[in-house]
């Protein structure tokens, strides 16, 4: 009898079915309870990754317009308070929400210049024993990013900011060329503006000439502790200089004008008034103009595939920071306060009387098919200004030195 119960199997197949029937019915909810919990995660990180590009889009747009010569400047209208603090934020966004609870009143608030993303950057000083801690004379910034997006994301950025090096030669005059002096001159490394840092009048890689020697002698060069210093090291890499604060010019023109074809050192009409800088007498440095709008800026010329120069004249004027990449020829009455940087062959020649004056530094270089020779002559004066060359550098935007992902 019990050998017959043992061998009836019948339904066996019934029961192995449901029983597969369920562990595929377990496997597809299994699947389907993953895909749910993969979309949900994809999602959060979309969001997520956002809200980040959305805090870090509020600290570029900070890096942006934190400098003098931006379009709608950002500046710190307190650097020696330890309790300065400035907001830039999305009008109504939730960043601003956000930023309005932590940051106490009153602080400086900047509206954002877009109102697509939802940011709010705090901005503050940092500081050490009550002090405002700065580099190269600037205050160091911490800088947090509240970054939301509408489908819940939420990002914070936490990042330092500082000033790079100034840029600007340590005397009146840097040439890493022959210089040639003739005419009427005046080179003077005494700081010829407030709080004065004296240098040296003339700084060359070069041995020293018989021009140069005798504007010693008359007086035309002066310098503190020096008149001039000649087989000078290489002080300055010019080339690597004039490339970094390309990518921060204001203005670039090139050696041709894409519109009507024409040169532009052919055209004195193509070249802009970038400033009004004051002369205020013989042998004296020019005042700031501080009406100029921007007051200070970066103007660069790509002057590298001709072999022509680029010629400065009919009283062209400016502050801030010129960069010649190639070769730069000022005529009659040409003005600038701040920093020149030239990489070729520079000539400042006079025309009929008028004075050339340079209030700030010069950096002139040579490239291997540019000529040799600095010539400088007919009524220029040339006058170190560490002020003007501070104030130069305020035209170049703050970097980033490190950052953290807080949330």
């Amino acid at each position: 009898m019990k050998a017959n119960i043992l061998k009836d199997e019948k339904g066996i197949a019934l029961v192995v079915a449901i029983l597969l029937l369920l562990v595929v019915t377990l496997i597809g909810i299994s699947g389907v309870n993953l895909a749910t919990f993969d979309n949900m995660i994809a999602g959060n990180k979309r969001a997520s990754d956002q809200a980040f590009y959305v805090a870090e889009a509020g600290i570029h747009e900070l890096i942006g317009r934190f400098r003098t010569s931006a379009t709608y400047p950002i500046s710190d209208n307190n650097p020696t308070s330890p309790d300065w603090k400035l907001l830039l934020l999305k009008t109504g966004g939730q960043g601003a929400t956000k930023v309005g609870t932590i940051v106490p009143s009153p602080s400086q608030t900047v509206p954002s210049l877009q109102n697509q993303l939802d940011f709010g950057v705090v901005v503050e000083h940092i500081t050490e024993g009550g002090i405002v801690k700065t580099v190269n004379n600037f205050p160091l910034y911490k800088v947090t990013s509240y970054g939301y997006t509408d489908d819940g994301g939420h990002k914070v950025i936490e990042t330092e900011l500082r000033k790079g090096p100034s840029f600007g030669p340590d005397t009146a005059l840097y040439s890493e060329a022959v210089i040639k002096l003739s005419g009427t001159l005046y080179i003077s490394g005494k700081d010829g503006c407030p709080n004065p840092a004296n240098k040296p009048g003339v700084i060359t890689t070069q041995p020293l000439t018989k021009d140069l020697e005798q504007s010693i002698k008359k007086g035309d060069i002066v310098g503190i502790p020096q008149h001039a210093i000649v087989n000078s090291p290489d002080l300055y890499n010019i080339r690597a200089i004039a490339d970094e604060l390309r990518g921060y010019a204001d203005v670039v023109y090139t050696n041709v004008d894409k519109v009507t074809g024409n040169k532009i050192n052919n055209d004195p009409n193509k070249v802009a008034n970038w400033g009004n800088p004051t002369p205020v007498g013989d042998k004296k440095a020019m005042q700031f103009d501080s009406t100029a709008k921007p007051p200070m800026n970066i103007v660069y010329f790509d002057m590298k595939n001709t072999k022509d120069n680029l010629l400065m004249m009919q009283d062209v004027k400016g502050q801030g920071i010129l960069i010649v990449d190639g070769d730069l020829k000022a005529t009659g009455g040409f003005h600038w306060y701040g920093i020149i940087i030239v990489t070729g062959h520079v000539e400042f020649l006079g025309q009929g009387g008028k004075g050339k004056n340079i209030t700030g530094g010069v950096f002139a270089g040579q490239e291997t098919q540019i000529k040799e020779e600095v010539v400088v002559g007919g009524g220029i004066q040339i006058i170190y200004c560490n002020q003007a060359i501070s104030r130069a550098n305020l035209a170049t935007p703050f970097r980033m030195s490190r950052w953290k992902e807080k949330f």
